[in-house]
């Protein structure tokens, strides 16, 4: 599942593949009992938690791996020695079948986020029934 098209979290969820649908369950439980002060949506195809009017995690089945997305980087940059084994990229882990994660980190990673001070200048969401279009379409966003 690269976009899901589902409208709600548990559809994804019950999209997902049989090899890692435990996982997204897991996480799912995890960032709503971490964040439990942040709102619950499908945004650009994936679970999202959105705080303040801005998003702050996310996490999506990929062809060869899971990827979680942080919005504030500076907490993956601490915790960069904990997570060598991962490939990473500025907000986003990619969890490989060979790569086991660590529930006790990504826990930690959660509670970090959660205690980082929303900004007082959030970016425009997409409105419910609507996603996104790539970086460089000026388009708008599209009617799901």
């Amino acid at each position: 599942m690269v976009q899901s098209q589902a409208a709600t979290v548990d559809i994804y969820l019950s999209e997902a593949s049989s090899a890692r649908a435990p996982q997204l369950a897991r996480l799912r439980d995890l960032a709503r009992r971490v964040l439990s002060d942040h709102e619950e949506r499908m945004l650009w195809g994936r679970p999202t938690y959105i705080r303040a009017g801005r998003t702050a995690f996310g996490f999506a089945e990929q062809k060869q791996y899971v990827s979680l997305y942080f919005d504030a980087a500076e907490i993956l940059d601490r915790h960069a020695e904990t997570l060598a084994r991962v490939r990473r990229s500025k907000g986003c882990l990619r969890f490989r079948k060979s790569v086991p994660i660590d529930w006790d980190v990504i826990e930690q990673l959660l509670r970090e986020l959660r205690d980082v001070k929303p900004t007082a200048e959030a970016p425009e969401l997409p409105r419910e029934g609507f996603v996104t279009r790539s970086k460089g379409d000026r388009r708008g966003p599209r009617r799901l």
